[in-house]
């Protein structure tokens, strides 16, 4: 494990996936699946954010998610960023990383702003606290929206949103089938 060069040493990644920021974000308000904490990872490319709800920042879990639902549909990255949280100076993540012969780098103690995951934590907590108000059990359930919604939109570093970074097009959601339809009334007798 490095810690993290200064930002004018460390080589940008030109390739999504090349480089990924990961971190937990908790405890959060036990969910009625018994979610306390989320992991989060962010490509350096491409914006695109991961975040998966847990019932514990429990590092075999983490590792089987990281091998299993990011290197096998994104890809192996080069570089893992984190912080020094106990599950990243784990025996079990050091294994991980051997075994894909991917290099750690982590973040100083006094400059966690360096990690593009801090920054997502922030618009996540802002997100789900919102949701707090309604029901703060749910907030697992509501997830994936909220991660939609951050990876289509457009991000002022790309200039296009991270979902059409990684993928070269646009999130279709629900919503955006209506705008797309001619909503004026059918000339069919049967409907009218």
């Amino acid at each position: 494990t490095k810690m993290m060069p200064t930002m004018g040493k460390l080589k940008p990644a030109r390739v999504p996936w090349e480089l990924i920021s990961i971190d937990f974000v908790g405890p959060l308000p036990r969910s009625k699946d018994g979610n306390t904490v989320l992991l989060v990872i962010v490509d350096w490319v491409t914006k695109y954010v991961i975040a998966h709800p847990m019932r514990s920042a429990d590092t075999c879990k983490m590792v089987a998610f990281l091998e299993k639902e990011v290197f096998l549909r994104y890809s192996r990255p080069r570089i893992v960023l984190s912080d020094n949280g106990k599950q990243f100076v784990s025996a079990a993540f050091k294994s991980l990383l051997a075994r894909h012969k991917i290099e750690h780098m982590t973040t100083a103690f006094y400059c966690p702003m360096v990690n593009n995951a801090e920054r997502v934590n922030r618009v996540l907590v802002t997100c789900i606290r919102a949701l707090l108000d309604e029901d703060h059990r749910s907030w697992d359930e509501n997830l994936p929206s909220i991660v939609a919604a951050i990876n289509s939109a457009k991000h002022e570093a790309t200039g296009v949103s991270p979902h059409f970074a990684n993928f070269g097009r646009d999130l279709i959601l629900h919503t955006d089938l209506y705008k797309q339809q001619d909503l004026n009334a059918p000339d069919d007798p049967k409907l009218a």
